[in-house]
């Protein structure tokens, strides 16, 4: 799914957060910092990313169709914002209480669709194009 370079990117992604966690330590501690940042980037980026994914495919043979890396992080941002709160709202009144544990598994609910999506979407193309 990502390249030998993307790859690379994303480890360094992921040591800077953990860098960044730790100077959070300054002022709370070290399981609250990493909370905090690591709960910030699946709120914020990840069900954006995601989507963004699916609508935007990067191995798309369609060159009209893609979009670049500075592109695809700005609209994750605004695609997570416009989605996790809906969809928190959403389950709240289907009786669901706002709380920690259940944001984080609709979240993850969303995610594991939007996985599913793209992964039917792109073994379809496959077919059309055999």
């Amino acid at each position: 799914m990502f390249h030998k370079n993307e790859q690379k990117l994303i480890g360094v992604i992921f040591a800077s957060l953990l860098m960044f966690s730790l100077i959070l330590t300054i002022w709370l501690p070290f399981l609250q910092a990493l909370r905090l940042i690591f709960g910030i980037v699946l709120l914020f980026f990840i069900p954006g990313f995601f989507i963004s994914e699916v609508a935007f495919p990067r191995d798309s043979s369609n060159k009209s169709h893609q979009i670049d890396w500075i592109e695809r992080i700005v609209l994750s941002v605004a695609l997570s914002i416009s989605t996790v709160g809906p969809l928190v709202y959403l389950f709240n009144q289907f009786g669901i209480s706002i709380s920690t544990r259940n944001i984080l598994f609709e979240i993850f609910g969303l995610i594991l669709l939007l996985v599913t999506t793209k992964i039917f979407f792109s073994r379809s193309g496959d077919r059309r194009t055999n």
